[in-house]
């Protein structure tokens, strides 16, 4: 299956399969959890950050259980620093 991917606001970071405009596209295995998907994402999917499936917020504790389907669209946002 193909699941569409946004790193939103992810300043030069390498990822596999993401462009440098931080777009891309990752082919997985069917019924691919989230989590399971979040692991090519290397030491960023360390870092907290608001995840969002088809523009819906999934939080960390359905993550592990969210079922990820063909065509669906991933955005990944980091944390807001600063002050």
């Amino acid at each position: 299956m193909k699941v569409s991917v946004r790193l939103a606001a992810y300043a030069g970071e390498t990822v596999p399969d993401i462009g440098a405009d931080g777009r891309g596209q990752w082919v997985l295995a069917e019924d691919t959890t989230l989590a399971g998907a979040l692991v090519r994402l290397g030491p960023l999917k360390e870092r907290p950050a608001l995840i969002l499936v088809n523009d819906r917020v999934v939080r960390e504790a359905l993550r592990s259980d969210y079922r990820l389907a063909d065509g669906d669209r991933l955005v990944v946002m980091p944390p807001i620093d600063g002050g």
